[in-house]
């Protein structure tokens, strides 16, 4: 789904992972697809189940600071 009114040059997502197609990793869907599409204002999650790991960031409280501006906190559950 692409966001912006048509016709633009702007990215969709569909192309961001098309490009990506293959290697997909944790840090494209956070930084590139999150935070190239201003989405996640409130927070971000991105999960790795398979390597159990979490991606995580949220808004910073009381500020205009939004998740995707912000750096991931990573975990490791393994």
């Amino acid at each position: 789904m692409d966001k912006h009114c048509q016709p633009s040059g702007d990215t969709c997502i569909g192309n961001i992972l098309s490009a990506q197609h293959g290697k997909v990793t944790p840090e494209t869907l956070y930084r590139d697809i999150a935070g190239y599409h201003s989405t996640g204002n409130a927070q971000v999650i991105v999960m790795d189940p398979l390597n159990q790991q979490i991606w995580a960031t949220w808004s910073e409280y009381n500020s205009l600071i939004n998740a995707y501006e912000r750096s991931p906190i990573h975990v490791d559950l393994s």
